[in-house]
Order: structure tokens, then sequence, then C-alpha cells
């Protein structure tokens, strides 16, 4: 199967990381339209037949935000200063990143299965469905993000130049969680699994990527923190928005370098394994 205009001669897995995601690129903006048009009908169908219509796909991504914080009213983080944040702020900019980088790495799988119909008999390409389903991922964010700037102004204070480093931030982080979602497509299509163990990962995970309690420090040391790149981002939104320096910026800076390379390494290894990808869910 060849498309987006490659030579025949030229398999797939030949193709260079920067060529294959320029082949990408060109490839979305050629099915701009139809991305466009599976996003709007996948955004509106389910609240059709609702009372509210779609003012629940602008109200529901918001519950879990208000579930974590009454979670955090009810159980204080026992490492928190007393000088530290309010906890609605805390758990907002906390939760905010995790959700869409959570959502980030798992869209591109589920995606592509939802929308298996269409990649399966058409010349819609993957990477279409995966942008068209994180596009329902970035309205949700963008959603929650300006539910965060508005406790942040009832209940903190951040400047308009960290509201706009902070969405910087938002911007990396979901382009670095894309990223490691394009590698695991393959394996997520051959071992089904693998979603699950996500899953189980993501739950625990929580817990130590300081989303509604700080970090903990075990046997005195940080790297806990340090060597989870969740906890690095999440921290460093936090701490842009409003805070007075990032906790860990060496680190930070080391994943920000790393995220457009790993980008494209991710689009080729989707590019690449594109039609044995298809091969395995006609099988399923």
């Amino acid at each position: 199967m060849t498309t987006f205009g490659e030579p025949l001669s030229l398999p797939r897995h030949k193709v260079g990381p920067l060529t294959a995601t320029w082949r990408i690129l060109t490839a979305l903006v050629e099915h701009r339209r139809q991305i466009f048009s599976v996003f709007w009908s996948d955004f509106n169908a389910p609240h059709r037949k609702n009372v509210l219509g779609a003012a629940w796909a602008y109200t529901m991504p918001l519950l879990p935000i208000t579930a974590y914080v009454f979670v955090r009213s009810v159980i204080q983080d026992p490492n928190a200063d007393a000088d530290a944040l309010h906890p609605a702020v805390f758990v907002v900019l906390g939760v905010m990143p995790w959700l869409l980088m959570r959502s980030a790495i798992m869209t591109p799988f589920e995606a592509i299965n939802r929308y298996r119909t269409l990649v399966m008999n058409s010349t819609f390409p993957l990477i279409a469905a995966v942008v068209a389903g994180f596009g329902a991922v970035s309205l949700e964010t963008l959603i929650r993000l300006i539910a965060g700037i508005v406790v942040v102004i009832a209940l903190a204070s951040a400047s308009p130049l960290g509201v706009l480093a902070a969405t910087g931030l938002l911007i990396a982080m979901s382009l670095f969680a894309l990223s490691l979602g394009l590698f695991l497509v393959p394996a997520m299509v051959a071992v089904p699994d693998i979603r699950h163990i996500l899953d189980i990962f993501f739950r625990y995970a929580i817990f130590f990527s300081g989303v509604i309690w700080s970090v903990p420090i075990i046997s005195g040391s940080d790297l806990l923190y340090r060597l989870n790149p969740l906890a690095v981002f999440i921290g460093a939104f936090r701490d842009t928005l409003v805070g007075d320096t990032v906790a860990y910026p060496v680190v930070l800076f080391a994943l920000l370098v790393a995220t457009p390379v790993l980008f494209v390494f991710g689009a080729r290894t989707l590019y690449a394994t594109e039609s044995q990808i298809k091969e395995s869910l006609s099988r399923q």
C-alpha cells in the first residue's frame, strides 16, 4: 500500500524520519476538511438527543477536576508547606496537564480503533484519524485551561507572561505525550493487553506525579520526581503559571529538546507501520 506520493521502489520502512514526518504533515493538509468533518461529527453525535445538547461537551471535561478538588479537600497534602498554593489551585493546575498527557498517549490507539471502518475502507490515513481524535482532547484542554485561569485569578495570581509560558508548556507536553502514543500504536494494535497495562499505570502514577498531592520524598531523595517526565512537566506548568522558579530546569530543558526529536521518530514509526497496522485491524 503506497500513499502520500512516495516512490513505489522505496518501501516505507526505508524512509527517513524527516521525510516520513513531511509526508505525514502533507497528508494532514490534504485531508484537513475530512478531518474537521470527522471531528465535528464525533463532537456533536453523543449529545444530539440530550436536552442541553452540546452544552454537555463543555461541562463534562470539568467534572474530573471538581472530583479531584473534593478529594484533596478531604485528604490534606502531608508534604505541603504552610505557604503552599491553595488546594484548589494546586489540583486544577495538576489535573489539567495530567489529563492532557494521559489522553495524548492513549488517543492514537483509541482514535484508530474508533475510526477503523473509515481508515480500512478509504484513503483516510492513520495520522488523520489520530488528529481527528486529538481534536476532542484539545477542545477539552482549552475548556479546562479557561477554568484554570478563572481559579487562578480568584485564588492566586499569575502574570500574562506566565499564562503565555504555561500555554506553551501545555503544547510541548501534549506533543511529547502524543509522540509516545505514536510509538506505542503498533504494539497496542498487535497486543491489545498493553492498553490495559497503561490504564493500570495511569491509575497509580497519578499519585507520584504531583497531580493531587506533592510528589513524596522517599528516603530523603527526590529521584522519584526527576525520573518522572509527567511530574516534571506538571510541576513546571504549575510553577510557570503561579510560581517564581521552575523546580528542575535542566530536566525540563532536556525534555523540551527531546520532544521534537521524539515526535519525528514517532511519526516515522506510524508511517512505516501503517500497512501492518491496517492488516492487524482487519484480522481483529
